[in-house]
């Protein structure tokens, strides 16, 4: 658990890298037309989170998008974590590091933290869907979009019609240690804490895996 030191340490932190505008990206067409397609015929455990070593064996698509982002990354890391995200049943502002860190209520926070959330976009709404950062940035959300802010960010997608997919990846120093034991050579897979913590505190919360993959089928 995260000692009050350390907590407000890392507030500190947070308000410099908040401060830091510059840590905002984009790039447009990102993967190949190739590789997208390749993307969206993958059929995976999409609600699940998936761990994939810096040095580990791609297995998937999936698992290629995530080390072409690595040059990206401007610190030693052991890994990544990636995550399927559609309609949100509840489209509240959060950030990335309370979502990944907190489990049976408490904060579990690593000494060093990942510099910054990626999301790359599968598939856009058929009307609004921003990303909305409390810097006062929103993204549209164009498909083969990949856009990067720091961690710590607040941030939520604003109302929608239609369907919308996208990939949230981090990259970790070092993991919440509730994890487990992870290395830099192989890939794991993990449940969704922020939902499981969603569960013990709006039981009536329902992530319709179903669906996703049979949008997933239809692009």
């Amino acid at each position: 658990m995260v000692s009050k030191q350390a907590e407000r340490e890392r507030r500190l932190d947070i308000t410099d890298r908040r401060n830091n505008v510059s840590d905002f990206e984009i790039q447009d067409d990102f993967l190949s037309k190739q590789e997208y397609q390749e993307l969206t015929t993958l059929h995976i455990e999409y609600g699940k989170v998936h761990w994939i070593g810096l040095h580990a064996k791609p297995l998937n698509i999936l698992h290629t998008l995530v080390q072409s982002i690595r040059s990206k990354q401007d610190t030693d890391v052991l890994g990544a974590t990636a995550w399927y995200n559609i309609r949100p049943p509840m489209p509240v502002a959060h950030n990335d590091i309370d979502s990944y860190c907190t489990f049976q209520g408490k904060k579990y926070i690593p000494d060093i933290l990942p510099n910054k959330t990626y999301l790359y976009y599968v598939k856009r709404p058929d009307k609004g869907g921003n990303l909305q950062l409390e810097t006062g940035e929103e993204v549209e959300p164009k498909v083969n979009r990949l856009v990067s802010f720091p961690i710590e960010i607040t941030h939520k997608v604003l109302p929608y019609e239609g369907n919308r997919v996208s990939i949230g990846i981090i990259f970790w120093p070092q993991l919440p240690t509730f994890y487990g034991r992870v290395t830099n050579t192989e890939t794991k897979i993990f449940d969704r804490t922020w939902e499981i913590e969603d569960a013990r505190n709006a039981p009536n919360t329902k992530y319709e895996w179903i669906e996703l993959k049979q949008i997933m089928d239809q692009l």
